[in-house]
């Protein structure tokens, strides 16, 4: 499916500007990490919400960049799932 992710961020003169993307996914929560993962915009502050919408349906999804870094983390290999013992 396609999804619209945007959310704002805070530039080196305190503006806060909009950005935004269209992403293929599967779910609302992947199309948020794959969009923050390979966008080149890494400014000094991100600005809660990030918003995903998917085209077909408009269901929305509303993810703070915290968790959404936590998931590229681990789409990237940073951090891994332990196995229980």
């Amino acid at each position: 499916m396609q999804y619209r992710v945007q959310t704002s961020m805070q530039t080196d003169n305190r503006r806060i500007v909009q950005v935004h993307g269209w992403v293929d996914a599967d779910t609302h929560f992947d199309a948020a990490v794959q969009w923050k993962a390979n966008t080149l915009a890494q400014p000094k502050v991100w600005v809660d919400p990030v918003l995903v919408v998917e085209r077909d349906t408009y269901v929305a999804g509303n993810y703070s960049h915290e968790g959404v870094d936590i998931g590229v983390d681990y789409a990237v290999g940073l951090r891994e799932l332990s196995s229980p013992t």
